[in-house]
């Protein structure tokens, strides 16, 4: 497959991976507490006024954990198109879309257009972006961030390309002033990666203080003060932050800070992201190692390769360090494992019948033979959780095998430069895998599980008993549901004991000792985020119990 493409190519192309991601965004369903965070305050915001865009409400209580740019973005949606799952997702979906057109130009940058095409045509049919690319989460919001302003700095350093190799002069070159706007382009990206999620918008600047030293770009570092740029990113990000602590609730960012570094709630080993990383560069998974370890070996006689290495290092070794070890967290450093194989792969195009190269064509004609497999492992996935099969649920399987039987026939009978059919049928693999196939697994989402509820008894209130709630039940439910921690506290309240269906789940009580009422009139029981929930209420007029 010819990766030169022309511009108005690009462009098109572009504008489609945007159409494949929004035509998929409300596919999954809402399962992930982290995203229901963002939905559930984005809504409360949506439909309050004044101090609720400032200070964030969720569920009733003050969400202040997390900066509230992702808050503003999708209530903004909400109020634009309605409370809907995929308009809640929508503003970060367009960030994920953003970050393909970054790695493009980073890219395309530092090793032509080619490398450019490959290296976001690879992320978008990456397993893990595509996952996130279509969820209202934090870290897919910071992911253009950080990119963008790590890119901006690399920029603005001056720091080698492929064409700066080539070309002595522009290497001499690069202490020269640049213009102040790519200094302000980074700082502006550090200031919303603040607001986008917090603790990101370091990654950035240590790749800017790690280059400075390795480079010896001393003097780029006093241009980027001096030009005012750090004042930038104070502009955009110190606001919030100055309100939070007037409202005296900085403690509440500071506890945030202790869990994180501490690892409360998610301990976890520096080596517990090597799993994780296997999973998640799927199905490209050998070749992004091979090009961590080819870029290691090169580190002294290829400063492109180095500075990848020093902007994976950036993001890379503060997660290792820190207490908390979340799968998630590695969603930032996904842009720049594909910039680094697109560029290996330039480079082993120049040396086709080197050892790295011949290595690379028999592992890309392996992982085409494995993704045969991928139909026949989706057909028997869900006769074993569904316990049926349909006629549509055959479509996908058949398409990717297909697909995949053609690009191993390309593989087999080409070299090198087939690179390109493997990445268009992994991105084929991966949108129906992820956005077609995997949602239609999900028979025990809060979604069906609210519908369930409405359809068994209508509009009602709700209430948890002794339960940590659900938050994308709460979403679900398109209203706060309150909690109720006790007994004596049911007893305070006759109108939710008349009124409201109670909602217990044993696997998330408040306290170890909790149970339902013994006058409790149990109704019917639910799975939901692969849990048993009990709906019980205390009216005595309730409906025959049903399960």
């Amino acid at each position: 497959m010819n990766l030169q493409w022309s511009g108005r190519v690009l462009l098109v192309a572009w504008i489609v991976a945007g159409g494949i991601l929004l035509l998929t965004l409300g596919t999954d369903p809402l399962q992930r507490t982290q995203e229901a965070r963002v939905l559930v305050t984005a809504r409360e915001m949506a439909d309050g006024l004044g101090m609720d865009w400032l200070v964030p409400q969720m569920n009733g209580a003050t969400r202040l954990q997390k900066p509230p740019l992702a808050y503003w973005l999708s209530a903004t949606s909400f109020m634009v198109f309605g409370i809907k799952l995929w308009a809640g997702r929508l503003p970060m979906m367009l960030a994920a879309w953003a970050t393909l057109g970054l790695t493009y130009a980073w890219a395309n940058h530092l090793a032509g257009r080619r490398a450019g095409i490959l290296a976001a045509l690879s992320l978008l049919g990456t397993l893990f972006f595509f996952q996130f690319a279509r969820q209202a989460e934090t870290d897919t919001l910071a992911m253009p961030f950080v990119t963008g302003g790590i890119y901006f700095f690399w920029r603005a350093l001056r720091l080698p390309t492929d064409q700066s190799i080539e070309n002595a002069a522009l290497v001499e070159s690069s202490q020269q002033p640049l213009h102040a706007g790519l200094w302000h382009l980074a700082a502006a990206s550090i200031g919303l990666a603040v607001l986008a999620k917090g603790g990101p918008a370091a990654y950035p600047i240590i790749f800017l203080l790690a280059s400075v030293i390795i480079f010896r770009r001393y003097r780029s570092l006093w241009n980027f003060v001096k030009c005012g740029a750090p004042l930038t990113a104070l502009a955009i990000a110190l606001p919030w932050f100055i309100l939070v602590w007037k409202i005296g609730q900085f403690r509440v960012l500071n506890t945030e800070i202790y869990n994180l570094s501490e690892g409360t709630g998610h301990p976890g080993w520096f080596y517990d992201y090597i799993p994780m990383l296997l999973v998640d560069t799927l199905p490209w998974t050998p070749f992004v190692f091979g090009a961590i370890i080819f870029g290691i070996r090169r580190w002294k006689r290829d400063p492109v390769m180095r500075g990848l290495i020093i902007a994976a290092s950036s993001i890379f070794l503060p997660l290792f360090v820190i207490g908390q070890k979340q799968n998630h967290y590695l969603l930032t450093v996904m842009p720049i494992l594909m910039i680094l194989l697109a560029v290996t792969y330039e480079r082993l195009l120049q040396q086709t019948t080197s050892f790295d190269a011949r290595l690379t064509v028999f592992g890309l004609r392996l992982t085409a033979l494995a993704l045969v497999l991928a139909p026949m492992g989706m057909v028997l996935t869900t006769f074993y959780e569904r316990d049926d099969l349909a006629l549509v649920d055959f479509w996908p399987p058949v398409v990717i095998l297909v697909i995949t039987l053609y690009s191993l026939k390309r593989l087999l009978r080409g070299g090198l430069e087939q690179m390109g059919v493997f990445a268009a049928a992994s991105l084929v693999l991966i949108a129906l895998l992820q956005g077609v196939w995997s949602p239609r697994l999900e028979t025990t989402s809060p979604a069906r599980a609210v519908k369930i509820l409405t359809d068994r008894f209508g509009p009602s209130s709700f209430a948890f008993y002794q339960t940590r709630p659900s938050l994308p039940l709460v979403f679900e439910l398109g209203k706060d549901v309150p909690i109720i921690a006790n007994q004596s506290q049911l007893q305070s309240m006759p109108e939710l004991n008349d009124n409201t269906l109670l909602l217990y789940c044993p696997g998330r009580t408040l306290t170890a000792d909790a149970t339902p009422p013994a006058s409790a009139n149990n109704l019917m029981t639910l799975t939901i985020e692969d849990k048993v929930w009990q709906v019980f209420t205390m009216k005595k007029s309730s409906p025959s119990p049903v399960d």
